[in-house]
């Protein structure tokens, strides 16, 4: 099952009738992965993620220092965003 991306954030695209076709561009979960409030993500990941939860979102922290550590940060913050995003796309489908 495909996760529900939003549909188009900015919907662009050629419309004949009753049809419309979108062309590409950014998803609402993109948009809104994008567009997270800085002080509530900064809240989220600092005061509420653990080690676990970090690890259970972007795999084990690589041992070495350096670029590969970096990436594994990388991977954690933008895996909270999009999951955030999701929550989001959730509530706003009730």
């Amino acid at each position: 099952m495909s996760k529900d991306n939003g549909g188009p954030a900015f919907p662009q695209g050629k419309g004949a009738g009753d049809v419309w076709v979108t062309d590409g561009g950014m998803t609402l979960r993109d948009y809104f992965a994008t567009v997270v409030d800085k002080d509530e993500y900064g809240e989220l990941l600092y005061k509420h993620v653990t080690h676990d939860m970090a690890v259970s979102l972007a795999g084990p922290k690589p041992a070495s220092k350096g670029i590969d550590e970096l990436d594994w940060h990388m991977k954690v913050r933008a895996a909270i965003r999009y999951r955030m995003a999701d929550a989001m796309i959730a509530e706003r489908s009730k």
